[in-house]
């Protein structure tokens, strides 16, 4: 029974308690769960207690004309400009709006991580038997033979109504597959969320975020720094227009 509970045996690795999942799935479900929520939290401290825009103003600016430009460019969405270009920006420029939207990107992609675990415990309490109460039961008295016998009869009691299922006037055969088969529509499910977000980051960012790293690490790797990006860029503008004594200044 343990070594069904604890795959990582298998591999040599050593368990500190029960798990009614793997590795793998543990690093979709629980630990990029809780790196994104980190990030999030980080994020959210930058926004809300310390700056999450720095505007560089002219001089006549006071603090409240500084404050207000800081406030009015993080709503509006800022465009990017390269250093090297001289002419007078276009208006029209796509916005960096997605900034204002990070921790709603974040917190989408936390559930979209943690839904495959959700549905694996719906359907497997759905099926009669509830992996997650075994195994919490086995890990609670772990010394003792208490987890063992509750195990032992659940198994028995889950057998004995599949066993006496009937489907059509004839009884269900096979049918002790449905966990084999739904454990390995789980893990198509962590497949298919890891490969789909990296579209659903390309559709919102509106650019080809997936061949990023490596444009970033080709060009570090050719000319030994940093380049300044369209997509993520350090320096961008903004156009705002203020009322001063009665003309508009921009």
């Amino acid at each position: 029974m343990k070594k069904i509970l604890i795959p990582e045996e298998l591999f040599g690795l050593k368990s500190h308690g029960l798990e009614e999942d793997d590795l793998a799935d543990r690093l979709n479900s629980r630990y990029t769960v809780r790196a994104l929520v980190l990030c999030i939290l980080i994020i959210l401290a930058k926004t809300y207690v310390g700056k999450p825009i720095n505007c560089w103003t002219p001089a006549q600016f006071q603090k409240p004309h500084n404050t207000y430009a800081n406030s009015i460019c993080w709503l509006k969405g800022t465009y990017y400009l390269p250093t090297e270009e001289i002419t007078i920006p276009d208006r029209s420029r796509p916005r960096l709006s997605y900034y204002q939207w990070t921790t709603y990107i974040l917190f989408g992609m936390s559930l979209l991580f943690y839904a495959p675990k959700i549905f694996w415990h719906t359907l497997t309490r759905q099926s009669g038997l509830d992996l997650r109460r075994l195994t919490k039961a086995i890990k609670e008295d772990i010394k003792g033979d208490k987890g063992l016998d509750i195990v032992k009869k659940s198994l028995n009691s889950y057998l004995d109504y599949e066993r006496g299922r009937t489907c059509c006037g004839g009884q269900l055969k096979n049918f002790n597959f449905r966990l084999v088969i739904l454990y390995f529509l789980i893990k198509v499910l962590y497949f298919i969320n890891c490969l789909g977000q990296f579209f659903l980051l390309n559709a919102f960012l509106s650019f080809q975020f997936s061949s990023y790293g490596f444009e970033v690490l080709s060009h570090f790797f050719r000319r030994g720094d940093l380049f300044e990006s369209p997509r993520f860029p350090r320096v961008t503008m903004c156009d705002f227009m203020i009322r001063h004594l009665g003309s508009n200044q921009h």
